[in-house]
């Protein structure tokens, strides 16, 4: 699994939707292939309103998200990574 590093500057951030929307044309992907990992509500409710898949970590009680790890490592045990790993 490769890492990819991408600084976004300009006038629009978190959590407004489309510093995500930026963020997915530079890399050249759609909503439905990315993950947004964060543990403010309105920064997981920012990447929902774009169609990315959310996951809380380090989150309050007021947060919601597609999904909810406890450590980093967890990232490695949701469907969402393991699904795309069987794709051809």
């Amino acid at each position: 699994m490769g890492y990819l590093r991408l600084i976004l500057r300009g006038r629009s951030a978190k959590p407004a939707p489309p510093i995500y929307r930026i963020a997915l044309d530079e890399l050249g992907i759609e909503p439905k292939e990315a993950a947004f990992v964060g543990h403010k509500a309105s920064e997981l409710q920012g990447a929902k309103a774009v169609g990315m898949t959310t996951v809380a970590f380090n989150y309050g009680k007021d947060v919601e998200a597609d999904f909810y790890i406890e450590f980093f490592s967890d990232l490695l045990t949701l469907p969402i990574l393991t699904e795309r790993e069987r794709r051809p």
